[in-house]
């Protein structure tokens, strides 16, 4: 099994490669970054999210299960993207459609393919496509989570 939090840093990477998406969080690519467990400093994924500056993406490993894939027992690393999106005047396009189509479509200029197709780890297909769901937590500062799976190839 391969360590998740390389997973996590490639993707970073790889996102952080794509102009465009690192224009929407204003071109600033440290606003793209990882979110790892370490204890007792970083140990509340919700407290992270919630201290999120806008525009900003931050990347979590959400936990691993068991599946299979062509009929072989595999695990699937399931990630989570936090978006918080910029600032927009009236009559622009709401920012999180593009951010979206970016993370998944965006061109990385060192792979030169789409996200989707993008070897993000060597032991682990493409990302399959992930979903993207509004929200809402108590404090009232919406955002968009963007659930990801990758599929291990093999067990390492």
């Amino acid at each position: 099994m391969i360590n998740p939090s390389e997973l996590v840093d490639n993707l970073v990477t790889l996102w952080r490669d794509i102009p465009e998406l690192v224009e929407e969080v204003d071109g600033s690519p440290d606003a793209i970054r990882a979110y790892h467990d370490q204890y007792p400093k970083q140990v509340s994924l919700d407290l992270a999210v919630l201290e999120m500056k806008a525009p900003s993406i931050l990347v979590a490993w959400t936990g691993t299960t068991p599946g299979s894939f062509g009929g072989n027992d595999v695990w699937k690393h399931n990630l989570a993207a936090f978006v918080r999106a910029r600032e927009t005047a009236d009559g622009d396009p709401p920012p999180y459609y593009r951010i979206f189509r970016l993370m998944t479509k965006g061109v990385s200029a060192s792979i030169e393919q789409p996200m989707i197709n993008a070897e993000v780890h060597p032991s682990c297909y493409p990302m399959e496509p992930p979903s993207i769901e509004r929200e809402m937590p108590p404090e009232g500062l919406d955002y968009f989570r963007v659930n990801l799976s990758f599929t291990e190839i093999g067990d390492s």
